[in-house]
């Protein structure tokens, strides 16, 4: 769908003020003469309150009673109404991508990007998609402070300072290593690809060793058991998925890091499980991948708001 005149969705803006919580099909009569005056009317209104329904549902209707709240003598003019609900809706969506905070990373990328550091002490670190990393390094020891996604970390020998990486769920030290680490909401998660990582949860006094080729979460409060690592779990760093018998909703989780906007699934197929390769770098081929090998459709309302749906609608 393309885009709209900044002057009709200026006034789309306007209508969209003066009918909050106002049903469209209870609108004034010349609402519904301005939306069929023009094709381009309809369209304004559709794209500004689908990001409004489902990018900001809770914030924008606030700010529009705020915004009408003003006497109208001193109401802010159409423009400024406009930049206002425009910043508040950017708030939103950049929030609902990540949290704010990781805007002040030492170290971040964004939806699709990688970025590979080379550390003061020749230790090399791969932040994937929309990650956010803080680097401290001081006489007493290399601290690496992971905010939020993933980091492929290989460390360097030679440097007697211990080389942690802290997250909200505790500290994991670094035994001559290269492994992965990954925030996954309340939990952290541990890969280890050579040598050994000490993982020890913050509110625990245990604290295990864990060895190259598995994997671990850990809590706050604890640690789960170890498995055996995924297959290519690192393969991200080179720019593939690889996925073996995994449900759907989870990698469509792992790859709408890659994209900006909303990834969804009908909860229907999010259990169909799926093997294969996927490119990261190109999620829209991947989605269309995902479609060739099972028995779903790609719904594209925008490019920022997409959902996999069973192939064939389900019956009225």
């Amino acid at each position: 769908m393309s885009a709209v005149s900044a002057r009709v969705l200026d006034a789309a803006i306007e209508w969209q003020l003066r009918l909050d919580n106002i049903a469209e099909d209870k609108a004034p009569a010349d609402f519904h003469a301005w939306l069929a005056a023009d094709p381009e009317h309809a369209r304004a209104w559709h794209q500004l309150n689908a990001l409004s329904t489902h990018l900001a549902p809770a914030a924008t209707p606030l700010m529009r009673r705020a915004l009408l709240s003003r006497p109208a003598s001193r109401r802010p003019s159409r423009a400024l109404l406009s930049l206002g609900l425009l910043g508040a809706l950017t708030l939103v969506l950049l929030a609902s991508q990540r949290p704010l905070t990781d805007y002040l990373a030492d170290a971040r990328t964004g939806a699709g990007e990688q970025l590979e550091l080379r550390l003061s002490d020749n230790s090399q670190v791969t932040l994937n998609s929309a990650s956010a990393l803080d680097i401290d390094f001081d006489a007493e020891q290399r601290l690496l402070t992971l905010r939020s996604g993933e980091i492929l970390v290989q460390t360097a020998p030679g440097d007697k300072r211990p080389f942690v990486v802290a997250t909200a769920q505790g500290r994991l030290r670094a035994l001559g290593t290269r492994f992965l680490v990954r925030r996954d909401g309340d939990r952290t998660h541990l890969t280890v690809l050579q040598s050994a990582v000490a993982a020890h949860p913050s509110n625990s006094g245990e604290t295990r060793v864990i060895q190259a080729g598995q994997q671990v979460d850990m809590l706050s409060t604890g640690l789960g058991s170890s498995k055996p690592a995924a297959p290519a779990a690192d393969a991200w760093s080179r720019g593939m998925l690889v996925v073996e018998g995994q449900r759907l909703d989870q990698v469509l989780a792992q790859l709408s890091p890659y994209r900006t906007g909303y990834l969804g699934v009908d909860p229907r197929i999010a259990g169909l499980t799926i093997s294969g390769s996927f490119p990261l770098h190109d999620s829209d081929l991947a989605l269309d991948a995902l479609a060739l090998s099972l028995p779903v459709r790609i719904e594209r309302l925008q490019p920022w708001w997409v959902r996999v749906v069973p192939a064939t609608p389900a019956s009225p």
